[in-house]
């Protein structure tokens, strides 16, 4: 495994720890949908979207979210938080330096 692939193996390991953190980013998920100008209808994509909280934020506002995260463990409480919150968010394990969309795929990139 070259060094690289290794420091996205422990930042996988490491973020998985984060969940518990998630209530302090909820405030600011919020100024951060706001301020995105996100309204009802855009498509958003949330990179590193973690435990969901500004995905979902978004989706509530009326927008379709696809959250994208490098980390299983954060995408699992991001799906849980999710139908918890009664709210369509499409959840994707990916790296962001290799996203699989085209370009112009959203109106809104919050991460």
């Amino acid at each position: 495994m070259n060094s690289l692939a290794q420091f996205k193996q422990m930042q996988k390991e490491g973020w998985a720890k984060f969940a518990p953190l998630e209530v302090m980013t909820t405030p600011a998920a919020a100024h951060l949908v706001r301020h995105a100008g996100v309204k009802q209808g855009m498509q958003v994509l949330d990179v590193g979207c973690g435990t969901g909280v500004a995905a979902i934020t978004a989706a509530r506002q009326g927008a379709t979210v696809t959250g994208a995260d490098l980390t299983p463990t954060l995408l699992e409480r991001a799906r849980e938080n999710a139908r918890m919150a009664e709210v369509e968010v499409k959840w994707l394990e990916a790296d962001v330096e290799e996203l699989p969309f085209k370009g112009a795929e959203f109106d809104v990139v919050l991460s």
